[in-house]
């Protein structure tokens, strides 16, 4: 509430400091001109100590001319000379804290501000409190000028001065005087506001640069990330991920580990126990892809160093990186057979469904045919394609198929992006139903299947653990896909989450040779698969957790069995 309100009533600097692009981040270097990302560090700390020196020493200069003056009954003008100067010194350093308030607000690590703010209580702010009420004080007595202080000193002498170097005054000293006296007095009442008025300012950015993360917003926060993110991939991930991506294949190399799925998912997984260790990067690998605004409110809350945020970029870069490599392996084990190589090739597969084509379609419509989606026959349905390409030629007239070896389309199948670009333009989508495997893995589990919730792969990295939890007290059946090499893996997380004793099923190879389904306790079906190499691709189906009546009605169960025993036991008696 607090900020809401200053946020409504108050005009402070800190509300000129808006982010609405990376343009709003530069600042402009006084010696060049370039304009220039410069955040705060320990050597702005360290000047805005000294410079807080130097005006706590101006400021009692001030004071003790002030009290000297007032000893010796002098007249408005020296007063004037000091309050004009003090009043100079204050305006200079208010500027000097707006250019650091500057470097503050586009910083999201860290800041400093408590250390700014221990500065300025411990050498400045009792300086400026003491001279505040003595200008507040000689606002009040110095309309009184011929009571307290008399006439104004030195006129005499300026006017000879001005007579001497021929300046042009009024020829009479009398005409010269009240003009002399009103140009001191008017100048004084300004120096003495200017004092007031700027002694508080500087209190009040002060105030408003320690709370900085209170006024900016997470949005411009996210700006601020997303710009020194860019500069650090573009001038230093590159090297980094070239000179990390050949230590570790000449590592493989080297001990003849031939570059597969399963050798790359080893080293993803060593890249994971390296950097989850800072606290960061593990954050940042737990956190749903759309968690973006909570992850910088994160850093910035943390205070993170500059290197901290290297370590996290570093981390995401090599993330990245080996997910494409393993993504790439997998591409080639799976097309490599003999089978698929006809599918690659679009010409090939065109020729293939030709005849399929020419039977269910009789004329040229506005529409997009899906039979069956794959993400091995167009590169299309990856993430880093364009898919509103595909979705324009549709729209424009022509006929598209996509097929797949298994599998209804779009079933945690990238194909899915397809089918949604094509609906945003308004193509029609048609398809024709095939095999699911999660259907025949629910019904021959044994497990209930009138209510049950289809949740697909889980995340590779960010979000697995959070998406785990959150089904922690899921009551409907739960059906999950895993591939072979991280299902292991998937047990271990699952006898973590639901328990030792939760009933399940791994399903593989559903309708093929080597169909198989393993039924028991979680922890029971991770024996086997710890004992027995994982092959093929799994459907797991996990019971649910049970429902108040379900505990209910386990329990008289039970207290119905101990009541049958003691019974027999009597009788034995």
């Amino acid at each position: 509430m607090e900020s809401e309100y200053l946020y409504n009533t108050d005009n402070r600097y800190v509300f000129r400091l808006k982010i609405k692009s990376e343009e709003d981040l530069f600042v402009i270097d006084e010696a060049t001109g370039a304009k220039k990302y410069t955040p705060i560090t320990k050597e702005d700390v360290a000047l805005f100590k000294r410079e807080a020196e130097h005006l706590c020493k101006e400021i009692q200069y001030a004071i003790e001319d002030i009290q000297w003056n007032t000893g010796k009954h002098k007249g408005l003008t020296y007063y004037y000379h000091i309050y004009q100067d003090l009043a100079e010194q204050l305006t200079d350093f208010l500027k000097y804290i707006h250019k650091l308030h500057k470097k503050v607000y586009i910083t999201i690590y860290k800041s400093y501000d408590n250390e700014l703010m221990a500065i300025y209580t411990e050498i400045l702010e009792k300086g400026l409190n003491d001279i505040l009420v003595i200008a507040q004080e000689h606002v009040v007595c110095f309309p009184n000028v011929e009571e307290k202080f008399g006439q104004i000193l030195c006129a005499q002498d300026i006017y000879k001065q001005c007579k001497l170097f021929g300046i042009p005054v009024d020829d009479d000293f009398s005409q010269f005087e009240p003009r002399y006296e009103n140009f001191i007095s008017s100048g004084l009442c300004w120096a003495l506001e200017k004092t007031i008025s700027t002694v508080r300012e500087i209190s009040n950015e002060i105030s408003a640069l320690y709370r900085t993360r209170i006024f900016r917003t997470d949005h411009e926060a996210v700006i601020i990330y997303h710009y020194i993110k860019r500069i650090f991939d573009e001038r230093t991930l590159p090297d980094y991920l070239k000179r990390e991506a050949k230590v570790k294949k000449h590592h493989m190399e080297s001990r003849r580990i031939a570059i597969t799925t399963d050798s790359l998912q080893k080293v993803m997984d060593g890249v994971e126990d390296k950097y989850n260790n800072y606290t960061l990067c593990s954050d940042w690998f737990e956190r749903e892809e759309d968690e973006e605004e909570e992850l910088v409110r994160t850093l910035a809350r943390e205070q993170a160093s500059p290197e901290d945020f290297e370590t996290l970029f570093k981390y995401q870069g090599e993330h990245k990186m080996w997910e494409a490599e393993i993504a790439r392996a997998d591409d080639f084990e799976r097309n490599s057979d003999s089978f698929f190589v006809n599918w690659v090739d679009p010409y090939k597969l065109e020729n293939m469904l030709k005849f399929w084509l020419k039977g269910n379609i009789t004329k040229q419509q506005d529409w997009y045919v899906v039979w069956c989606l794959m993400k091995y026959t167009f590169r299309i349905v990856k993430e880093d394609q364009d898919k509103n390409a595909f979705a324009a030629r549709m729209a424009a007239g022509e006929v598209m198929a996509l097929i797949s070896d298994a599998g209804t389309p779009g079933i945690s199948d990238p194909g899915f992006m397809l089918v949604r670009a094509c609906v945003a333009r308004g193509v029609e989508v048609q398809c024709l139903p095939g095999a699911t495997a999660f259907v025949p893995a629910l019904v021959a589990s044994g497990l209930p299947c009138e209510r049950f919730t289809f949740e697909g792969f889980l995340p590779q990295k960010k979000g697995r653990a959070t998406r785990l939890e959150s089904l922690q007290t899921e009551e409907r059946t739960m059906i999950f896909y895993e591939s072979p090499y991280r299902v292991v893996k998937t047990l271990t997380q699952f006898v973590e989450t639901f328990g030792a004793e939760r009933r399940m099923s791994a399903c593989r190879e559903i309708s093929k040779l080597h169909e198989e389904s393993v039924r028991g306790t979680i922890a029971e079906v991770l024996h086997h698969f710890e004992e027995n190499a994982p092959r093929g691709e799994f459907v797991l189906v996990v019971e649910g957790a049970e429902t108040a009546k379900q505990s209910a009605r386990k329990a008289r169960r039970e207290r119905a069995r101990k009541d049958s025993e003691e019974e027999d036991s009597t009788t034995d008696f």
